[in-house]
């Protein structure tokens, strides 16, 4: 394929997807399901659908709840200090982030597929040509927040440098330097102005995402059908990427075990 021709192609397959937004589970996402089977199909794969259930309860509300964590960790361990303990306040400050930090993990781990509230369905499309071991993978759902990208790695960051400055404090104060806690009911508002993009960040359906990820959903699609493909091939369209990264989860593990490369 020549590579106006390529680019033309890339064009009305980026158009055909984005038509709309694709939130995980909706009609929309299953039409752009569908336009992806008939193009891989097209290019001798066969596919099947694999639906899978899943809580939105931690990609619609994780990301908020852990910046208000952070904020009150901060605000809580500045207390603890200006009142005149730096021990108690340091060994508080490690609890909460050691056991956020697990939280998190677990939230990620089983939380994602198993928590009962926000239970929604969706689908994986997968496609297979021949005995395939390597698989080409993109996601189809779309959605958008409240809060721009920027403005929310803005947050993220501003939050770990204010608790970098806490740390730093807790320990110059145990180092015996005077004063350097006088800082503290500064950082502690500073973390609340810092935390509030990411608090105030709510999922919702407005995007077409034509770049996340219409983009990578028309390469994978073109690549798969590429004279330069392997023959044993497969490719997985997820669906609720976008929401803890679901469909990926569910379909993951059982490839995992088989020695399965992911692009």
């Amino acid at each position: 394929m020549a590579d106006a021709e390529l680019v033309q192609r890339a064009k009305v397959l980026l158009d055909k997807l984005s038509e709309g937004p694709r939130f995980a589970g909706s009609e929309e996402e299953a039409r752009a399901r569908e336009l992806c089977r008939k193009e891989l199909e097209h290019a001798g794969f066969s596919c099947k659908d694999v639906p899978f259930g899943y809580s939105e309860w931690p990609g619609r509300w994780g990301p908020p709840i852990a910046a208000a964590v952070q904020a009150a960790t901060i605000i809580v361990v500045a207390r603890i200090a200006i009142s005149g303990s730096a021990w108690s306040a340091l060994l508080t400050g490690a609890a909460l982030m050691v056991g956020l930090f697990f939280a998190d993990a677990d939230v990620k781990r089983r939380w994602i597929l198993r928590f009962p509230l926000q239970r929604a369905k969706s689908v994986n499309l997968e496609a297979r040509r021949g005995s395939p071991r390597i698989w080409l993978v993109a996601h189809l759902d779309s959605k958008s927040q409240t809060v721009p990208m920027l403005f929310r790695i803005g947050s993220s960051v501003a939050l770990a440098a204010v608790m970098f400055l806490t740390l730093a404090i807790l320990l110059l104060s145990l180092a015996g330097v005077n004063g350097v806690v006088v800082l503290l009911p500064a950082l502690q508002i500073v973390a609340v102005v810092a935390a509030l993009p990411s608090i105030l960040c709510f999922v919702r359906n407005d995007s077409n995402g034509s770049v996340d990820n219409g983009s990578g959903v028309a390469a994978v699609l073109l690549a798969a059908q590429s004279a330069g493909s392997p023959r044993d091939i497969g490719v997985l369209i997820t669906s609720a990427e976008e929401l803890g990264l679901a469909g990926a989860r569910v379909w993951a593990p059982q490839r995992a075990a088989r020695g399965t490369v992911f692009f």
